[in-house]
């Protein structure tokens, strides 16, 4: 049996804020669909984030379903886990009826047993992680902040550590980068897989973007397959402030991007890449000339840098690290409300966080205690 392994689909129209940068995702998820179909593969595995929100408009649930169905038509199973940014009692995915939602549940593969968890906070995790289906499980399909990924300050829920020795491999979204890697724990090897993001999510990302290729023999074969993707010029003129050279550099770039997008044909909305251009703040009109030329060919994203070296991240700039992926309210609300003294408050708090329509969640909140009283 194949599997084709992906994650972090963030599926939306668009993904910066007042920048039109549309399809991105779209584009990712049927190039998903199409490798699965002309891969012969079994099952596509979806490990978490598939929806950017809870609360979605049309386009992104019709180009989800479209899909979902066009793998049910190939006869190709999905088997899916949540992420905490679509998170609900009822995936967006059961609609269609043709995805197993794997969250707690287990599904075998000739020599491999799979199971999965959606995200879930470090208590949860821990349960999940040292009773069943785990413990029976080869292959762990999950959604969380891990810390040898993203460190202490990013309030992980778990460690590779807590990963039982029975799993061979941990199949994990959230880091947006593509990683597969060993890990030697209590003398064993666990194999990691990050599939990362389909797609750019932020300019600091790498734009190279992947999905694996795994069989399901009890030493499985992996492979990384390339999924075309907006091309990203990075180009610091800090320190040497030519505006002839910058612009040689960006033309030449966008002379091979054009090439890319024509090899991989890829539709007209994707095509314009990104130029991220960092600049001394003394050299501003350095960079409105470039933003004269250049505007209306690339999307360009601008980092000053002072002249005593202190870097300042323009506003329309999109940070890796993002705040919502990492959840550090949630991290810490045990220590401001005790769950055992006061349960209704704690999950109220709780809910909200999680939320990517905190207001929605709240009136929903509302009208149930009002039913219940």
């Amino acid at each position: 049996m194949k599997f084709l392994i992906a994650s972090d689909l963030h599926l939306s129209t668009h993904i910066w804020k007042h920048r039109p940068i549309y399809h991105d995702s779209l584009y990712a998820w049927k190039q998903i669909v199409d490798v699965a179909i002309s891969c012969e593969v079994d099952v596509v595995i979806l490990a978490g984030d598939l929806l950017d929100k809870q609360t979605n408009t049309s386009e992104p649930i019709a180009w989800f379903i479209k899909g979902l169905h066009e793998l049910y038509d190939a006869k190709i199973d999905v088997w899916y886990t949540q992420g905490q940014h679509e998170m609900q009692s009822r995936p967006w995915a059961s609609i269609s009826d043709t995805a197993v939602h794997l969250h707690m549940q287990q599904e075998e593969a000739e020599d491999l047993v799979f199971a999965g968890c959606d995200f879930c906070q470090e208590k949860e995790l821990q349960e999940f992680l040292t009773n069943e289906p785990a413990l029976n499980a080869d292959v762990l399909i999950m959604h969380q902040v891990w810390l040898e990924f993203m460190g202490e300050e990013c309030k992980p829920q778990g460690s590779f550590s807590d990963i039982p020795d029975n799993v061979q491999i941990l199949i994990t979204g959230d880091y947006h980068e593509h990683i597969v890697t060993d890990y030697e724990i209590r003398g064993r090897k666990l194999t990691v897989l990050s599939p990362g993001s389909t797609h750019l999510r932020s300019i600091a990302e790498p734009e190279d973007k992947y999905v694996f290729l795994m069989d399901s023999s009890r030493k499985p074969s992996i492979k990384s397959l390339p999924l075309a993707s907006r091309r990203v010029l990075r180009l610091d003129v800090s320190s040497k402030p030519e505006l002839k050279a910058a612009k040689k550099a960006i033309e030449g770039f966008l002379s091979l991007a054009e090439d890319y997008a024509e090899e991989n044909k890829m539709p007209e909305a994707v095509r314009k890449p990104l130029v991220h251009i960092t600049y001394n703040k003394e050299d501003s009109e350095l960079a409105s000339k470039l933003d004269a030329t250049f505007n209306d060919k690339a999307h360009l994203f601008y980092k000053v840098v002072r002249s005593y070296q202190e870097e300042e991240l323009q506003p329309n700039m999109s940070s890796y690290v993002d705040a919502e992926d990492r959840v550090s309210m949630l991290g810490v609300l045990d220590n401001y409300v005790d769950e055992m003294r006061e349960p209704g408050a704690h999950l109220l708090a709780k809910t909200l966080l999680q939320s990517n329509e905190p207001l929605l969640s709240l009136h929903k909140w509302v009208k149930d205690q009002m039913h219940e009283n």
